[in-house]
């Protein structure tokens, strides 16, 4: 699982490199990457305290910003993080709906 999550890590690098020059979209693939992780984080050992929820937000926060992202348009905190991932992966029209099921699954098993 390790590897796996790994490998979807690196494509994810990839992807934001190819997208470097839309922070939207630089921003959405950056948000995938936080969500994949913290998924990962929960099925492989526990759910997070709000305290280190919160430090690793701020950690993420500085890799957006490493990333290009600019500070205007970076959720400001994990709770706004959480409601701009619930949002698009509500509006994403380009999404084909059974992805957008999938995603969501995912997302309560990770919860």
């Amino acid at each position: 699982i390790i590897i796996i999550i790994i490998i979807i890590i690196i494509i994810i690098i990839i992807i934001i490199i190819i997208v470097h020059q839309q922070p939207l979209l630089h921003r959405y693939v950056w948000a995938c990457l936080v969500e994949n992780v913290d998924c990962g984080y929960r099925l492989l050992l526990n759910e997070p305290s709000e305290e280190f929820s919160a430090a690793l937000y701020r950690d993420w926060k500085l890799w957006a910003r490493q990333f290009g992202i600019p500070q205007r348009i970076i959720p400001p905190t994990r709770t706004a993080f959480d409601e701009y991932m619930r949002r698009e992966l509500q509006a994403r029209v380009p999404l084909h709906p059974e992805s957008v099921r999938v995603l969501l699954t995912m997302k309560a098993i990770g919860r």
